[in-house]
């Protein structure tokens, strides 16, 4: 762990014109990664806390959820609706949730898989998400998301076309 005496330290030298020594590189790296790791674990708390928060209802008064996330956290609706959709997800993907929490997946990774993952197929998925980038993973799964998109509106077409329909008969 690098202290913040000695980051602060390495910035005071290198805007003093000095160069940050290669030996600090491998310390910087590791502490980036520790970051990271510190602030997806973060993220996973805020999300479980979300579901739950959502469950308990401690929104109401409010628009929605996503109002409420837009107001106190400052987030655009549209990341706060994606939040939303991640952490509900969650409770359904175990593996993931798993992966997630224990800081071997990152949200970006998380946010690729969350919307076509299923019990079934997340551990597949999950081998895929360990070789590839967040970025990598939601292209290589544009394809099974397109997919997954046009079943359900062919289902919500059968479904409209088997609708029971009342007709007013006159008499």
């Amino acid at each position: 762990n690098i202290t913040w005496e000695a980051l602060q330290a390495l910035v005071e030298h290198s805007e003093g014109g000095g160069a940050v020594p290669p030996e600090a590189g491998d310390a910087l790296g590791d502490e980036i990664v520790r970051c990271e790791v510190l602030q997806s674990g973060a993220l996973y708390h805020q999300l479980l806390c979300l579901r739950l928060f959502e469950l308990s209802e401690g929104w109401e008064g409010w628009r929605s959820v996503e109002t409420w996330l837009e107001v106190k956290l400052g987030v655009p609706y549209k990341t706060a609706n994606e939040r939303l959709r991640v952490a509900r997800s969650l409770a359904r993907l175990p593996k993931i949730d798993a992966a997630f929490r224990a800081g071997r997946l990152s949200y970006t990774k998380v946010r690729a898989l969350h919307d076509v993952a299923t019990p079934e197929n997340e551990e597949i998925l999950l081998e895929q998400a360990r070789w590839a980038s967040g970025a990598q993973l939601h292209r290589l799964l544009a394809p099974l998301r397109a997919a997954l998109k046009r079943a359900k509106s062919c289902q919500a077409a059968r479904e409209a076309e088997r609708g029971v329909h009342f007709f007013e008969h006159s008499s």
